[in-house]
């Protein structure tokens, strides 16, 4: 049995049974055979005589993407410019801050001359007269009194004056020289 060698039918080169190459590639173009058979079978369809296919979707397609990028773009503007608003109304508006004390305690009574002092407005939940600022209180971790919370995040257990001031310093008026 005789087996003719195979050629590629892309640059025509006959393969040796010397060569190295897999089987399934030409050792000159190093194509896949199936590859090469499948683009030697297609052919271009003869133009003599044809008019061109006009095309114009491809400028309405250009003008669409261009449009739907403006778009986006002025979309995100806003937002960003929305962004800058919350920002700056939230910057403008102190966090609401919950003190819980009771009427006896020292430090409750030094965390109300600052907040007067400074002008901080502020919620005092008494821990002995309402169960359920007793029972927040153990939720936020405070074992003693005060336990502050200012806005959502900040905490603090204890009169801490330079933790408050950290937190609500846009916030704080100084006392004016008069009041002193």
């Amino acid at each position: 049995m005789y087996i003719t060698p195979k050629r590629c039918p892309r640059c025509r080169y006959e393969r040796k049974p010397s060569d190295t190459a897999p089987d399934w590639q030409c050792p000159s173009c190093e194509v896949a055979y199936n590859k090469a058979e499948e683009a030697a079978s297609v052919r271009p369809l003869p133009t003599q005589g044809a008019r061109p296919v006009r095309r114009s979707g491809g400028r309405l397609w250009f003008v669409v993407a261009l449009v739907l990028l403006a778009a986006g773009g002025m979309y995100a503007m806003q937002d960003r410019q929305r962004e800058r608003g919350a920002a700056t109304r939230s910057a403008t508006t102190q966090p609401e801050v919950v003190m819980y004390a009771t009427t006896w305690c020292g430090y409750c009574a030094r965390a109300r001359a600052f907040f007067a002092e400074h002008s901080i407005s502020y919620v005092e939940l008494d821990i002995e007269r309402d169960a359920r600022a007793e029972q927040m209180n153990r939720l936020l971790g405070g074992g003693g009194i005060p336990t502050i919370l200012v806005g959502k995040d900040g905490l603090v257990h204890g009169f801490d004056e330079r933790a408050l001031s950290r937190m609500l310093g846009p916030w704080m008026r100084t006392p004016s020289a008069s009041s002193r």
